[in-house]
């Protein structure tokens, strides 16, 4: 339809497992992560209309939420281009926990929180 087809890769996978990380690494100005951050007590108490329809894997993010954080932060670091960016969308009271498993990686600078619409943070912004 747009033409894009012989210009855009995808892969599947287990965050970043696909890419194959090695001394040869992919590297990414901007990378983009939305994902699953309810902790089990969010899930529990969700609306039935995303908790009955939506697949577990795509809402829950480990007993607090931020598993899946943790598990990205490990290797997404050496995919990003040296002044590349990192955004990740994150649950509801995920600001301070999020900022400080960034910091802890050492990898990160100008780590800042985007709005939404209603005022909460929605979006982590970082700099590697």
């Amino acid at each position: 339809m747009y033409g894009l087809d012989k210009d855009i890769n995808f892969f599947v996978g287990h965050f970043t497992q696909p890419l194959k990380i090695s001394k040869q690494d992919h590297y990414f100005d901007c990378i983009v992560s939305n994902p699953p951050y309810l902790s089990e007590t969010e899930l529990f108490n969700t609306i039935p209309e995303i908790r009955d329809y939506e697949p577990p894997n795509a809402l829950y993010g480990g007993s607090d939420g931020l598993a899946c954080y943790r598990d990205i932060l490990k290797d997404v670091h050496r995919l990003l281009a040296e002044g590349g960016f990192l955004l990740f969308e994150i649950g509801s009271g995920q600001t301070n926990a999020i900022t400080d498993i960034l910091q802890k990686t050492g990898h990160y600078s100008e780590i800042t929180m985007v709005k939404d619409l209603s005022g909460a943070d929605r979006v982590v912004s970082a700099r590697k």
